[in-house]
């Protein structure tokens, strides 16, 4: 777990609450894994209410998921994912882009 509490994940920062900053990174992150494309992140966010719910099923739920294949779930589960998207912010934080 990310954050220990509701409350803390509705503190603001200057890039809005830290919901809203989680929401973002994994956003980016489902951006991030080859294959899925704008179509199957709308698609996904549509059975899964959030980006950020997507990346807490376990490979099971995700197979489930309408279009979704073994090879895209291994790809959701690897952590590099979360890893890079992580970097990707933290590096336009630095940059103030």
């Amino acid at each position: 777990m990310l954050f220990s509490s509701g409350d803390e994940r509705n503190r603001e920062t200057s890039t809005g609450t830290i919901k809203e900053c989680m929401e973002r990174l994994f956003m980016l992150a489902l951006s991030m894994v080859p294959g899925i494309g704008n179509i199957g992140a709308k698609r996904i966010l549509s059975h899964t209410g959030s980006a950020e719910a997507v990346f807490k099923l376990d490979r099971r739920s995700l197979l489930r998921l309408p279009g979704l294949g073994a090879l895209l779930a291994d790809r959701m589960l690897d952590s590099s994912v979360i890893d890079r998207a992580r970097g990707e912010l933290e590096f336009t934080r630095k940059n103030g882009i």
